[in-house]
């Protein structure tokens, strides 16, 4: 089953919303995985069968996955108790972070390597959130040199 959504992920065309069931013991890599290269699944909702939560490895591989490969997943609902902990918490927040961003905030459009310097003062100019700005500012410093 992991290999068969891997793959529904990877070669999805149109699907823009999936619910899944994840048995006790599997890991989210195959998630993960299937992510990297869709560009239409906007609403990933994973519901786990019994209460074992997610640990600090599958937060990395969402983290990673939304910081490097994909910007087009916007919500992410996975109900797990180790969310509120201390020491996934910064992650789980950066998760949300990025997927604000992707829905609200153009991050495909200004971080492709051919984003220019006007794109970025277009996309700066629509928002507020100080934190927004500061994020694309960091990411695009060499717009500003």
């Amino acid at each position: 089953m992991p290999h068969l959504t891997r793959m529904l992920l990877q070669h999805n065309a149109s699907l823009t919303s999936l619910k899944v069931r994840v048995s006790p013991g599997l890991t989210l890599e195959f998630f993960v995985e299937g992510l990297k290269t869709n560009t239409t699944l906007k609403v990933l909702q994973i519901d786990l069968i019994r209460n074992w939560g997610l640990d600090e490895n599958d937060l990395d591989l969402f983290l990673e996955l939304l910081e490097r490969h994909n910007f087009t997943l916007e919500e992410l609902n996975v109900v797990v108790p180790l969310w509120k902990e201390d020491m996934t918490k910064k992650k789980a927040e950066r998760i949300k972070f990025l997927l604000r961003l992707n829905k609200d905030h153009q991050r495909f459009d200004i971080l492709q390597n051919d984003a220019t310097r006007d794109t970025l003062v277009h996309a700066l100019a629509l928002t507020d959130d100080l934190s927004v700005i500061v994020y694309y500012l960091d990411q695009k410093l060499s717009l500003w040199i």
